[in-house]
């Protein structure tokens, strides 16, 4: 997914133009056409790149003989339910990075289509490992860098989450309410966390400089922001474990 925030107002104005009676049904449309009606007439490539991704994902069509992107009424709910993915997502970046030497991490969500910060985590010195998360909930994360390399999550005082490298260039074995699960580097700029069957249940990807956006399952919500700051960390190598 790459984009989220400029996803999610291609999405909305899809959304909005194939209600219109104008349409009778069916919305043809190019990414020259996109830039100019949300107001990105300079990010062209970008959003052509995002219509090849939401092509391949099913949720708009390309018609081959005119060359054009399309979506009808019955690709409405796609449409709105990727949204709502987009909404659930958790989107990671630096806050001020040239300004600072160990820079807060910062994570947003789209709230009615904006950014909107919702929690920010800062390292306690160059040489200590450790996150205070300022969230609604206080969390923090401590990384161990040397023996059983890992990271735990407290939570007030409270171990929530706790995680630890099999061997080296091996996966990291974490476990969440007394049930196991992995993470895994895929494919360079991912990382996954999979139950012991090998289900994919989050997922961090990088996309522009230096930022990621984090989706994940129910079964991790509680923790999801945490976790995404954590998996942030190791994703920028900030922590090497």
């Amino acid at each position: 997914m790459s984009n989220p925030e400029l996803t999610y107002k291609i999405l909305d104005y899809l959304k909005r133009e194939i209600s219109r009676e104008t349409t009778k049904g069916k919305l043809t449309f190019t990414s020259k056409k996109i830039g100019v009606e949300i107001g990105e007439r300079g990010e062209i490539r970008k959003i052509n790149a995002i219509l090849n991704m939401l092509t391949k994902e099913g949720i708009i069509k390309f018609d081959e003989k005119i060359k054009r992107y399309y979506i009808g009424k019955e690709d409405v709910k796609r449409v709105e339910e990727y949204q709502i993915k987009l909404e659930k997502a958790l989107l990671l970046e630096y806050h001020k990075p040239l300004s600072n030497i160990e820079p807060p991490i910062d994570v947003y969500k789209i709230v009615k289509g904006m950014k909107q910060r919702i929690a920010q985590a800062k390292r306690k010195s160059i040489i200590k490992p450790i996150y205070d998360v300022n969230c609604p909930e206080k969390y923090t994360i401590i990384f161990r860098t040397y023996k059983m390399p890992g990271f735990i999550i407290n939570n007030g005082g409270e171990k929530v989450f706790e995680a630890y490298r099999l061997g080296f260039m091996k996966p990291i074995k974490a476990i969440y309410r007394g049930e196991e699960m992995l993470i895994r580097r895929r494919w360079g700029k991912e990382i996954i966390i999979t139950k012991n069957g090998g289900e994919e249940i989050a997922k961090m990807k990088g996309y522009g400089i230096e930022k990621a956006i984090f989706t994940y399952e129910e079964a991790l919500s509680e923790i999801s922001i945490p976790i995404a700051i954590a998996l942030f960390a190791i994703k920028q190598f900030d922590v090497i474990i």
